[in-house]
């Protein structure tokens, strides 16, 4: 009897191994760029190698590794089939966490007609993050890494939620941005990003706290690649760079959970969103003038003592400018 369930064991192996290397038949698309120029279109993956080795060849010795592959075509289609064609691998676009287009590429082509097409890749994860960058997209998932942890995946994830929850950047998902610019009564707001140049500590700014866009920021760390702030789209095609602190005011004025920390004074305060908000729309001397009534709680410090007057007014200066 033994002797009959090792010979069957025996058998069925080579079957067991065939269903792991079935595996390396996908590769498990985790970040993808574009980049639109007169010339064409140029496509970027980023995705696990998992032979344990860099680029270079060169195992560091410690986390994920990850391959940066790109392919240039007169148009979507071609780049696609261009990336296919030279990926000795499935692509598999089910685990993407995010789609960096270059600002750039707006000046070329509208934001909608590169999303329509990237939209329709078999299995597209509709939850990834939309991410429009300052740099072309192929540089900035060239200098991605994970700061913290091994896997991009998981960075990505909780560094976009973070951010997200601190209202430094909106929130925007593929398939959110493609029902906005489809009809949608908002236009889409959607994350910026740029990688940092300066990389030192020397370049802090006055003024309020993360006012700042994306790539701006006085700090060092492993990986350049900053989202912060937001770009919003204008329904003929142009656009608008939000700073991180902008992008809170947003987030103050539609009644999201987000707060905002900002100065007055030589203090600092935290503004949070109260109650729902009152829209009105009146008309005097001919004119149409809109009204936002905007409940909010003021905290201060115990630092600070009593907070300054003329805060309040502050405050709605800044958000009706």
């Amino acid at each position: 009897m033994k002797r009959a369930l090792c010979a069957l064991l025996c058998a069925l192996l080579p079957l067991l191994c065939g269903c792991s290397d079935g595996l390396d038949l996908s590769l498990m698309i985790i970040s993808m760029g574009v980049d639109v120029t007169e010339n064409g279109v140029v496509a970027t993956i980023k995705a696990p190698d998992y032979t344990g080795k860099s680029a270079a060849g060169q195992d560091d010795g410690g986390g994920q590794e990850y391959l940066t592959l790109s392919a240039a075509g007169v148009d979507w289609p071609h780049a696609l089939a261009a990336l296919n064609g030279s990926t000795p691998r499935a692509l598999r676009f089910s685990q993407l966490r995010e789609v960096v287009i270059s600002l750039d590429s707006l000046q070329t082509v509208r934001l909608q007609d590169i999303l329509s097409q990237v939209g329709q890749l078999q299995n597209i994860r509709s939850q990834a993050v939309l991410v429009l960058c300052r740099d072309d997209a192929r540089t900035f998932l060239q200098q991605q890494q994970p700061q913290i942890g091994k896997r991009l995946s998981k960075y990505l994830d909780a560094t976009l939620e973070n951010y997200d929850q601190q209202g430094y950047i909106p929130s925007t998902t593929l398939a959110a941005v493609l029902r906005d610019l489809s009809g949608s009564w908002r236009a889409p707001l959607i994350t910026y990003a740029s990688l940092n140049v300066y990389d030192n500590l020397d370049a802090p700014q006055p003024g309020q706290p993360l006012d700042v866009e994306g790539g701006d920021l006085p700090r060092q760390g492993a990986s350049t690649a900053e989202y912060v702030g937001g770009v919003a789209i204008g329904s003929n095609g142009d656009y608008t760079i939000l700073t991180g602190y902008e992008v809170q005011l947003y987030h103050l004025i539609i009644g999201e959970p987000q707060s905002l920390f900002f100065a007055f004074g030589d203090r600092y305060y935290n503004a949070k969103w109260k109650k729902p908000h009152r829209l009105r729309i009146e008309e005097k001397d001919s004119r149409s003038v809109l009204t936002l009534e905007l409940p909010v709680i003021i905290e201060y410090s115990i630092f600070s003592g009593e907070p300054e007057a003329g805060v309040t007014a502050f405050l709605e200066a800044e958000i009706s400018g």
